[in-house]
């Protein structure tokens, strides 16, 4: 038996301790909300749409995560409009996008940078790496507990 990892409860999962990580005074993180939103649409993304491709890829997509956001673009792919736009180097549209620094925001790239190595351990992402999902499954379940709620007996 092969055992494969329900990938919305594992981005669910990886994206509550930046979450956490955000709820805390300024003093001990600059985390923001939207840092803890970006994160997890770039995982959840990441996730999908590499999940059919070659596990060495997939494990480099999963890298661009964070490196994305702190505007290290290397390890991104076709999808990142920073690399679009440095073919056509527009200034004012770079200006536009918004990254975190990795020397200003040091502290907030190593405390994220301990929560993203934790979650893509090369056997957590083995589990992430197929095309089943559940997104029909949840769909059916949330179509059904509209009329009939779980709390409710």
């Amino acid at each position: 038996m092969i055992f494969l990892a329900d990938k919305n409860h594992r981005v669910r999962t990886y994206a509550r301790k930046y979450f956490e990580l955000s709820r805390k005074p300024l003093k001990e993180s600059e985390c923001t909300s939207v840092d803890a939103e970006r994160i997890k649409r770039n995982f959840s993304y990441g996730v999908r749409m590499y999940s059919g491709e070659n596990f060495d890829v997939f494990m480099t997509a999963m890298k661009a995560v964070i490196e994305h956001h702190f505007n290290n673009h290397e390890f991104c792919g076709d999808w990142c409009p920073m690399k679009k736009l440095r073919a056509g180097s527009d200034e004012a549209k770079a200006a536009s996008l918004k990254y975190r620094c990795k020397v200003k925001n040091a502290k907030l790239y190593l405390q994220m940078k301990e929560i993203h190595d934790a979650f893509t351990t090369e056997e957590w992402l083995k589990d992430l790496h197929h095309d089943v999902h559940t997104n029909k499954c949840e769909s059916i379940n949330e179509f059904i507990t509209k009329c009939l709620h779980k709390n409710k007996h």
